[in-house]
């Protein structure tokens, strides 16, 4: 146990944890920015991973809903209740993700079904900042789609609107240890600031809408339907937190 914050080192511990902490209220983003910045002690996050690590049970669930992202973000959750309840996730942008992606994905504009809490854990991120009102800044045009969830199941589709214009307002550099909250109607950009290694530990609020949109550079079909998502597997699961533990992970 962590002494300073009682926190538990063990998925199904965190879990119940994590919902005790909300006290009922999981839209409450004052609950979601002081849970993440009690989850962001290395010394806790190193415990925890190790664990996490030899417990085939925890990463057989974790498989069940990871995912790596059109964008080539591997995105591991650690636990979810559905829509209607928090989600801690760990989102890893590999070594070499810059050179391997084109900037369709690399500069992926969106907003959110939900908003979050999230604490770089490790490397160096670059967040950008977009607004609808062009009379903010030099206008960029941009393809709108519109990104749907028909259900619980990972069912989706994707419509393709048209052209749209949009102002970057701010561009912000975040190194480790960086805490950041983003509500879900902003319009935002995040990727790693060079081709290091990058991972963020964050929790996604309840869903609010069904609907994301996105923005791209070029009209291009984008591979977004839920028979393309690649799953991971619990063996990828465990390679994937072994390498963070032994290469990044240090207090």
């Amino acid at each position: 146990m962590n002494k300073k914050d009682n926190l538990p080192l063990y998925l199904p511990q965190i879990h119940t944890w994590l919902l005790k902490e909300y006290e009922g209220n999981f839209t409450s983003m004052a609950n979601t920015e002081k849970i993440i910045s009690k989850l962001s002690d290395k010394k806790w996050l190193y415990y925890f991973i190790k664990n996490l690590i030899t417990d085939k049970n925890s990463l057989d669930l974790i498989s069940k809903s990871s995912f790596i992202h059109t964008t080539g973000v591997i995105k591991l959750i650690l636990f979810t209740n559905g829509r209607s309840f928090p989600e801690l996730r760990i989102h890893i942008w590999k070594q070499g993700f810059n050179r391997e992606l084109n900037n369709l994905y690399k500069y992926d504009i969106h907003d959110h079904r939900w908003s979050y809490s999230s604490n770089v854990i490790i490397g160096n991120i670059q967040h950008n900042l977009y607004s609808e009102n062009v009379s903010e800044g030099e206008i960029e045009k941009f393809h709108y789609y519109l990104f749907t969830s028909l259900n619980s199941l990972h069912q989706n589709k994707i419509d393709y609107i048209g052209t749209m214009g949009l102002c970057k307002v701010h561009s912000i550099k975040m190194n480790e240890g960086s805490i950041y909250s983003l509500d879900r109607n902003i319009i935002h950009s995040i990727y790693p600031r060079d081709d290091n290694l990058c991972a963020t530990l964050m929790i996604r609020q309840p869903y609010l809408s069904n609907v994301t949109r996105i923005f791209s550079t070029s009209k291009k079909p984008l591979n977004l339907q839920s028979g393309n998502i690649p799953r991971i597997s619990a063996n990828e699961i465990q390679s994937i937190l072994t390498n963070l533990l032994a290469s990044h992970i240090k207090f």
